[in-house]
C-alpha cells in the first residue's frame, strides 16, 4: 500500500494525516497556486503594506481618519486567484481534504471537489475531522457530539456524482444535517471502511486526485 500526507486538526496545530491507498491506483495531487512558494517574511510584509500596489500608502490614506476596518482573509473566505486550482482530467475518483470546524468542512468543503469534476462523473471522498464538532465555532458545548438540530439549508449532490463518501474520525450529529439525504451519501469513520467501498466500485486499478486543502481551493 501507498500513502497520501494530508493535513489535519487546523486547531490544533495542523497535524498530518496519512493515509493508505492501494499501490495500483494513480494518485496525482491538486494543489493551489503558488502552494510551494515560500512564506513571506516580517520584512517583506511591512515593504509591501508601506508600498502598496495602485494606491497610495497607508499613512496617506489614515491621515485625518478616525476610524479603521481591516479586511483579510482567512481559510474559508479565501483570496479566490491565490488559491485557485485546476479541475480534474479524467480520474475516477477525488478525494478532498478539510481540516476546518465541521459545517465548513461539510458546506464549504464540498465546493471544490463538486466544482472539480468538471460535470463528469466521480466517486467523492469528503475528510471531514472536526473533533469538537461544532462548538468551536458557536460555543455550545456538546452540540454535534451528543445533540443537533434540523437545518434549513442543506447541500445538495449534483445528479453527476456517483457517490459522496464523507469520512471522520469523530461524531458530529450536526454535521449530518447539513447534506441532503440521498441514497449517494455514506457516512464512515475508519478508513479501512472508505476503502473497501470503493473497491466495490473500482475492483482493479483507479485514478485519484486529492485536494489537500479543499475548505480554501478553488476551481474557476
Amino acid at each position: 500500500m501507498s500513502a497520501i500526507k494530508l493535513p489535519q486538526l487546523a486547531w490544533y496545530g495542523i497535524k498530518e494525516l496519512e493515509l493508505p491507498l492501494p499501490d495500483n491506483w494513480s494518485v496525482k495531487f491538486y494543489n493551489m497556486a503558488g502552494f510551494d512558494r515560500p512564506a513571506m517574511k516580517p520584512e517583506a510584509m511591512k515593504a509591501a503594506i508601506a508600498n502598496p500596489i495602485g494606491s497610495p500608502p497607508i499613512r496617506e490614506l489614515a491621515r485625518v481618519k478616525n476610524e479603521v476596518v481591516i479586511i483579510f482573509d482567512d481559510m474559508t473566505r479565501a483570496t479566490r486567484t491565490h488559491y485557485l486550482t485546476p479541475k480534474t482530467s479524467g480520474e475516477e475518483i477525488l478525494i478532498a481534504n478539510t481540516f476546518v470546524k465541521a459545517n465548513e468542512a461539510l458546506m464549504i468543503g464540498l465546493h471544490v471537489p463538486f466544482a472539480a469534476t468538471n460535470g463528469r462523473e466521480m466517486d467523492i471522498v469528503l475528510i471531514a475531522n472536526a473533533p469538537d464538532g461544532q462548538s468551536v465555532h458557536y460555543l455550545l458545548g456538546n452540540f454535534g457530539k451528543t445533540f443537533a438540530s434540523e437545518q434549513k439549508l442543506v447541500t445538495k449532490i449534483p445528479p453527476h456524482i456517483n457517490h459522496l463518501i464523507i469520512y471522520s474520525e469523530y461524531p458530529d450529529l450536526a454535521g449530518l444535517g447539513y447534506i441532503e439525504k440521498s441514497g449517494k451519501v455514506i457516512y464512515v469513520n475508519r478508513w479501512d471502511d472508505v476503502l473497501r467501498i470503493l473497491r466495490q466500485y473500482h475492483p482493479s486499478d483507479a485514478n485519484v486526485a486529492v485536494y489537500p486543502n479543499a475548505e480554501i481551493q478553488y476551481c474557476a
